[in-house]
């Protein structure tokens, strides 16, 4: 397996740099694990193969928090609301150990068995934002899964930036850094008591909340199905993106969802004609999946991450930018030596295998295919090494190996798998010496792209970017 996912390595490359401008960086970025006591919680997860807490840069990565006691990793009684309630507070003391506030807090990804749960999640994250005092300045997203891990019913991914860490020589990180809540003029989009941001900023890095095909003002969804939807949640991303000083050729991640695999081209076609209009070219990497249910009783949904946008305070009443800000985030690659292990997507809109952008690596989904896009036959096992494969020769390609992912997200379509997709990534990890200094979500989806029984999502960092 290793020697074919080498071989591929001789077609050639052919590297397109989107930016011309290259700036050094001011200051190293490593992957850093945050150590999490025993007597703060169970190591690893907890009980899961990867880090609880993982530093990159400025930013802090947390693997997801169930509604379990850190340490005994037994989930409380009381169904959701009690599991959201602890879950949030596990954050907490997760986040503030690692020398962070929930004011630091920049995306929260909420994970539920059912859509029903959803007001009492938003209400324990409003009430925990209460009652800290803390503001919130933070984009999100919510995932239906069929199952969750541990037989749990809520769980939180988040990311927190702005952190009081000091570099080796003393200098405050936080004083460098811009954490803004984009102003969206109450005639654009009006957000409601417990909901995330609409677009929140990060030096120059730009996240969106989902967003789904509904009027921004009343949200109420569009009728007409999932041609207007898909034509209103677009509008919906551009109308964000302008009020953030962004376009749809500053995207960076196209993170789509639909309740139905036919929809998929439909909505793809929707983001084609918005980019054609906009004269805008497709710089970012993809994420599709089938899901179940979508809110508001949605049919599609979108979320969007943007970056290098004119953060200009002078025009766009923004912060101005941090001193470091531009030497750091100004450079934006696309990698595009073939069309090997190309996203799998319908050809209606063809975004990268991956981009980088400063010291941070996004592939798209990647799933157990060849190069023709024809799935390994020999079930999960076979898969799960293909896939593997595929992410290390992408990897590769860019100047990083295993030792510098930073995150790994899992999808089966039976929770039961997980530990053959485990094993596959623990023999590539131990073939090449690696450690593993990652973060990692493990999510069951009822379908995959192309009838996959697995796929990942993966980000690297801190790689050789000389060598490419």
């Amino acid at each position: 397996m290793i020697r074919s996912w080498r071989s591929f390595l001789f077609v050639g490359a052919l590297m397109v740099c989107l930016r011309s401008t290259v700036h050094a960086f001011t200051h190293p970025t490593t992957i850093e694990v945050i150590p999490v006591p025993r007597s703060i919680a169970l190591p690893n997860g907890p009980g899961e193969g990867y880090q609880s807490a993982l530093r990159i840069g400025d930013v802090l990565y947390l693997s997801p928090l169930r509604g379990t006691l850190l340490t005994t990793d037994v989930l409380v009684s009381g169904g959701s609301a009690a599991e959201a309630a602890q879950a949030l507070a596990n954050v907490q003391t997760i986040v503030q150990h690692a020398g962070c506030g929930l004011e630091d807090i920049i995306f929260i990804e909420t994970h539920i068995t059912n859509l029903t749960f959803l007001p009492q999640t938003q209400l324990a994250l409003g009430t925990l934002f209460a009652n800290a005092g803390a503001p919130r300045r933070y984009a999100g997203r919510v995932e239906v899964l069929p199952r969750l891990a541990g037989g749990a019913l809520v769980e939180f991914a988040v990311q927190a930036k702005g952190c009081r860490w000091t570099t080796a020589n003393g200098i405050n990180r936080r004083e460098r850094l811009v954490h803004e809540v984009i102003s969206i003029p109450t005639s654009v989009a009006v957000v409601a008591a417990n909901q995330p941001q609409l677009a929140v900023r990060i030096n120059e890095r730009l996240k969106l909340r989902s967003l789904r095909g509904l009027d921004l003002l009343t949200s109420v969804l569009v009728p007409g199905g999932i041609v207007a939807e898909s034509a209103k949640v677009i509008a919906n991303v551009q109308a964000i993106l302008n009020q953030s000083g962004c376009g749809l050729s500053d995207v960076i991640l196209y993170n789509v969802r639909v309740t139905n695999s036919s929809f998929l081209p439909i909505v793809l076609s929707a983001i084609r004609s918005a980019f054609t209009a906009e004269r805008a070219a497709v710089k970012g990497v993809a994420d599709y999946r089938t899901v179940s249910v979508l809110a508001n009783g949605a049919s599609v949904e979108l979320v969007f991450e943007a970056a290098n946008c004119d953060f200009d305070s002078s025009n766009r009443g923004h912060l101005p930018r941090s001193n470091d800000a531009e030497a750091e985030l100004s450079i934006l690659k696309n990698f595009l030596s073939s069309n090997i292990f190309g996203p799998p997507a319908p050809a209606v809109f063809s975004p990268q295998k991956s981009i980088r952008v400063n010291h941070i690596l996004k592939l798209s989904q990647q799933r157990g295919s060849l190069s023709n896009g024809v799935l390994v036959s020999g079930g999960v096992a076979a898969e799960a090494a293909q896939m593997v494969a595929n992410v290390r020769a992408l990897l590769t390609e860019a100047g990083c190996q295993l030792n510098n992912v930073l995150s790994i997200v899992n999808r089966v379509t039976d929770l039961a798998n997980q530990t053959v997709v485990d094993l596959a990534w623990t023999n590539a990890f131990v073939a090449e010496g690696a450690r593993i200094r990652y973060v990692g979500q493990v999510q069951q989806s009822e379908v995959l792209y192309g009838g996959a029984l697995v796929e990942t999502v993966v980000k690297a960092a801190d790689c050789d970017w000389n060598q490419t």
